[in-house]
């Protein structure tokens, strides 16, 4: 099983905003979606994510997202995937 948070990352002068997911097995910014709700945002990182590792995977299991709840600090989500 593996783990990943996601976190709001705020406009800069020189960016939107953006979702940043992190994995032991790496991480994966995107920009925020205005069209889609915050949680949307945090779960399509993390998909983007899963998508990347299963992309690096050789032979036949691959990551799939098992469950999804937000962070008790509000600060993100945390994201469990697991090899299928």
């Amino acid at each position: 099983m593996q783990a990943i948070i996601t976190k709001y990352i705020g406009p800069t002068s020189r960016r939107d905003s953006r979702v940043k997911a992190t994995a032991m097995m790496g991480t994966l910014t995107i920009e925020w979606d205005r069209e889609l709700s915050v949680e949307a945002n945090h779960l399509t990182a993390a998909q983007r994510l899963v998508d990347e590792l299963n992309r690096e995977r050789t032979g036949g299991t691959r990551w799939l997202v098992r469950d999804a709840g937000q962070l008790p600090d509000d600060s993100g989500y945390a994201v469990l995937v697991k090899l299928a």
